[in-house]
């Protein structure tokens, strides 16, 4: 059953005919993956999609995460260990295939945009699975608080990012960026297998806190660093006319939707009549955060292709009804209404990329899984260190497929 229609216009896939990917920066680990990458490509045959080694990843990433969600739906740590290394392991997986994919995409000649919008969407669902797993990992369903901020200020960070590039039509990578922060997950991951969600109680004898108020705390205050950065190039690299968004519109417009997401979050779970956070994490976080997955999906299109960012979309709908409930005395069970409103979330995710992708290869007539038997037979170029180097291709830039 369709809802609604959010197809691309005539001038988004203008717009993206034209595109050119830009990137900046590079992150520390690069320059030591970047042969495991180099290696790794060459052992996958010519007739394998650059966009099918992604996605084989993000089904990887999502089965072993979402085994530790659904272990554990109150993140309180208790999932079977085992999961939780599995969890790091489909990262590194993810991480791996995701650093291939643009040389596959060099290596086969089929490079389009695509593949950038592609690797983008999936490293945006992986990003929101990831910031639920560590949650789990880290125990902290005692406090609640500090839950809401870890998932959340994630969530609005890598909003952030794609608003940076929205604004100034580049992807800036710095010296710490997925790539570190993917590492970071899988050592808590194995950390936990080894030891036990219980090593996070752990108090330090200098300081009289459990180690999961460090585990968080460093999370949240490079986080809001990283923000910080990514607020000085939005408010002063805007390429458009005086300084505006690729688009030509406001650097700020962005923060409505985002700010009404951010919004309705914070005041459903501090005045929810049952603190339903303490009770189900998870459902909550699938019905307030997972709407940020469909919010930067549009911010990636809109900045690609240079049309303005809508400033409301039907995913704003969910947390505006959890609010209403609330102010009208819950007149539906809010259990109740936090499924209904995840289930549409996943919904409105999945439909809009299937939507996006099929007029996207309808327009530059390719195919998003296969590739051509003319691109079958003989690398069209080599993958050459100076190459890679030149293309910045870390976690996330390795998406010129």
């Amino acid at each position: 059953m369709v809802f609604f229609d959010p197809g691309l216009s005539p001038a988004h896939l203008r717009g993206l005919k034209d595109h050119k990917y830009t990137a900046e920066g590079t992150s520390i680990t690069e320059v030591y993956l970047q042969p495991f990458w180099r290696w790794s490509v060459t052992q996958l045959p010519l007739w394998l999609a650059p966009n099918l080694i992604t996605f084989t990843g993000l089904v990887i990433n999502t089965v072993t995460c979402l085994a530790v969600i659904l272990s554990d739906l109150n993140c309180e740590g208790k999932a079977p260990p085992i999961l939780y290394l599995l969890s790091g392991i489909g990262t590194f997986v993810y991480q791996t295939l995701d650093g291939v994919d643009g040389k596959q995409a060099r290596r086969t000649g089929t490079n389009n945009p695509l593949g950038e919008m592609f690797d983008h969407g999936c490293d945006t669902f992986s990003t929101f699975l990831l910031a639920l797993t560590g949650a789990s990992a880290g125990s902290l369903h005692q406090y609640p608080y500090i839950l809401i901020a870890y998932v959340f200020i994630m969530e609005f960070l890598n909003y952030a990012y794609h608003w940076q590039t929205y604004v100034s039509g580049c992807l800036y990578f710095k010296k710490i960026d997925c790539t570190e922060a993917q590492f970071c997950h899988i050592g808590v991951m194995v950390a936990v297998f080894i030891f036990g969600t219980s090593v996070w109680d752990y108090t330090l004898p200098w300081f009289g806190i459990p180690l999961k108020f460090i585990l968080a705390g460093s999370v949240i205050c490079s986080s809001l660093m990283n923000l910080a950065s990514a607020f000085y190039i939005i408010l002063s690299k805007g390429v458009g006319k005086n300084g505006a968004t690729v688009a030509d519109t406001s650097v700020l417009s962005p923060i409505i939707p985002s700010g009404i997401v951010l919004y309705c979050s914070v005041f459903y779970c501090v005045y929810s009549p049952s603190f339903i956070m303490t009770r189900h994490a998870m459902l909550v976080f699938a019905a307030l955060a997972l709407p940020f997955v469909k919010l930067i999906l549009l911010m990636m299109v809109a900045g690609m292709c240079k049309t303005p960012l809508p400033l409301f979309d039907i995913v704003l709908i969910g947390p505006i009804l959890t609010v209403v409930n609330i102010l009208l005395g819950v007149l539906i069970p809010e259990t109740l209404l936090l499924i209904v409103v995840a289930i549409f979330n996943l919904y409105d995710v999945v439909y809009y990329c299937i939507v996006v992708v099929r007029q996207v290869c309808t327009y530059l007539e390719i195919s998003c899984f296969t590739i051509p038997t003319i691109h079958q037979t003989t690398p069209t170029s080599s993958v050459t260190p100076t190459t890679q180097s030149s293309n910045n291709n870390n976690n996330n830039n390795n998406n010129n497929n």
